[in-house]
């Protein structure tokens, strides 16, 4: 009678320039966030209210909310920093990477939602001045209408750099990167290696097999 243990599959399988091109990925994204918020902390005078105060877009008035309120603007400055640096450590280390993935997509979400790609404010100023309707400037000054936005780094029309990165960290969840040089797989050997210790002296640990 032969003895089969039955294991489990990978879905996928990368070559290891393939893992590495994914790792790249993963870990310039977490440098991205980890300086961005490693620059915030180590400016204590740093405030979010200039940036939710100029926010546009549908969800302008939560932000300027946010702004307005002493309680909330707190918590922002005290938490998008050390949300950001964070997230970018487990970005760059490949700890608890899917966690930290899914805060890096949260902040992306509320910075796409802040300042969405739309050439808003920039038409409401030409409304204002030539005295067309909202809709008619918002269409002329718009990015797909051709024209270039002085002060902003591109013409971005629906898809900015905030949504590109956000799909990028979506890839990574999806082939759950952090099994790739990281932290992950080593902090997992060791918790297993703390459960089979913690198993009763005579009692063998569970296994999954079927015998034929």
């Amino acid at each position: 009678m032969n003895r089969i243990v039955l294991t489990k599959q990978p879905r996928y399988y990368f070559t290891g320039w393939q893992q590495f091109c994914l790792v790249l990925l993963r870990w310039s994204i977490g440098w991205h966030f980890l300086r961005e918020g490693w620059v915030k902390l180590m400016h204590p005078t740093w405030t979010a209210k200039g940036y939710l105060m100029g926010s546009w877009g549908p969800f302008a008035e939560y932000f300027r909310q946010i702004g307005n309120d002493p309680l909330l603007l707190q918590l922002s400055d005290i938490a998008m920093p050390w949300l950001l640096t964070l997230s970018g450590i487990g970005l760059m280390l490949g700890l608890f990477t899917r966690i930290s993935t899914l805060v890096a997509m949260g902040l992306l979400v509320m910075f796409y939602c802040a300042a969405p790609p739309f050439a808003y404010p920039y038409a409401m100023d030409a409304a204002t001045m030539t005295d067309w309707s909202s809709f008619f400037a918002w269409m002329h000054y718009s990015p797909w209408a051709g024209n270039h936005i002085i002060g902003s780094e591109g013409n971005y029309a629906i898809v900015n750099k905030n949504l590109i990165e956000f799909i990028a960290l979506l890839a990574l969840l999806a082939v759950n990167s952090g099994q790739m040089c990281g932290l992950d797989p080593l902090l997992k050997q060791w918790f297993g290696k703390k459960r089979i210790a913690e198993v009763e002296p005579g009692q063998a640990p569970q296994t999954q097999a079927a015998a034929s």
